[in-house]
């Protein structure tokens, strides 16, 4: 009878084990199951971020007329009127005197890029580092295509809302990427609003 209770007692205690090792090895498996799926997710929305910023990149870069990269700024033939870029105790002050405008970059952002270009009627200042192009953009519009945006606010909405100023020529707006494909460059973007306070529109 003893040999009888010792032999019920040690199957029990397997029973146990392999269901508390059963139990260990589920939950293992689930929370393998969780991490992929969080993985899937993570990817899901890196690459629709791309696809917003590709198309982002698209509508602020088509037909670019000129590219001028870091300091000092070169300019090519056709757009000859001075761009200046300066190193000063603050940061690097660029002033752009074909549109009218200034702006000062943090010290973060020596070596940038300037990409300009038009589209259906548009200009575009493409600021970025070399490897992303577009990691903050100024739109330049005629103050007749910036009357007729204000005419429609449905579909001009994001640009009115991107107003920073204006000159007797030409009115502007300031857009942030949504994001940046290089690591790198994440603390130039987080200076957005550091930027934008900077800009002022200059008398042409």
């Amino acid at each position: 009878m003893e040999n009888k209770k010792i032999l019920i007692v040690s199957l029990s205690v397997v029973a146990i084990i392999m269901i508390l090792g059963g139990l260990v090895l589920y939950i293992s498996q689930v929370n393998q199951v969780n991490g992929l799926r969080q993985e899937v997710i993570s990817e899901i929305s890196l690459l629709s971020a791309k696809i917003e910023g590709l198309n982002y990149q698209q509508a602020a870069g088509l037909n670019d007329q000129s590219s001028v990269t870091g300091i000092p700024i070169n300019t090519s033939a056709s757009t000859a009127a001075p761009l200046t870029s300066v190193i000063d105790a603050v940061g690097i002050a660029y002033s752009n005197q074909i549109y009218g405008f200034s702006l000062q970059l943090p010290k973060d952002w020596a070596g940038y890029t300037v990409s300009i270009g038009d589209r259906a009627g548009r200009t575009y200042a493409s600021f970025g580092m070399p490897g992303w192009s577009d990691i903050f953009t100024i739109g330049i519009y005629t103050k007749e295509t910036w009357g007729l945006m204000k005419k429609d606010p449905v579909n001009g909405e994001r640009d009115l809302n991107a107003y920073i100023g204006e000159n007797n020529n030409y009115v502007f707006a300031m857009y942030q990427s949504q994001y940046v494909s290089d690591q790198r460059y994440t603390v130039q973007r987080n200076q957005f609003t550091d930027i934008k306070n900077s800009f002022k529109a200059l008398i042409k």
